[in-house]
């Protein structure tokens, strides 16, 4: 308060006036939901107006339920024709205990056991995993898993959110 002047504070229209300010978040429809999952199943590399930002750490899975399916059935069908002490079925086994916790047919997550906060991950929760699968192969965390397992738990978690185009199983 200044001397002799009494304080006056700026109602919020003249905090906007001054300040300007973003427009309040809204969520979106279900039609703009369904063509944000379509864009990024395209082309996973987009940009998304704040609106589309916010939705998308809440989709959880974003590929197609048919696409997922289609990779644990490629994967439970090749993974068996492997030796049991083989690299790439302690890959399949990331890939699909990362589809399980994903889908919520298990609770713990695969690489550090934490709980989502809903019945289901969301995407969110699942970047986060699949950055703690990064760590633990970058050598700077510790886990009871196999580096194949880990390798595959981090590569499919990023495809089933679209951050990573690479298809977790191919042969």
């Amino acid at each position: 308060m200044t001397e002799g002047k009494p304080l006056h504070l700026l109602t919020p229209a003249e905090l906007r006036a001054r300040y300007g300010t973003a427009p309040p978040p809204r969520p979106l429809t279900p039609q703009e939901t369904e063509d944000l999952r379509r864009r990024l199943n395209a082309d996973g590399d987009l940009a998304l107006t704040p609106d589309e930002h916010r939705a998308y750490y809440q989709l959880g899975v974003v590929r197609y339920a048919q696409d997922v399916d289609a990779l644990v059935a490629r994967v439970s069908a090749e993974a068996l024709d492997t030796a049991p002490a083989s690299p790439a079925r302690s890959y399949a086994a990331g890939i699909l205990d990362a589809v399980a916790w994903a889908r919520g047919e298990r609770r713990e997550a695969p690489v550090t056991g934490a709980h989502p906060r809903a019945r289901l991950p969301s995407t969110g929760e699942m970047q986060r995993e699949a950055a703690d699968a990064a760590e633990v192969l970058e050598g700077r965390a510790r886990s009871g898993h196999p580096r194949g397992y880990i390798s595959g738990v981090e590569c499919t978690l990023l495809w089933l959110v679209c951050s990573g185009n690479a298809h977790p199983w191919t042969s």
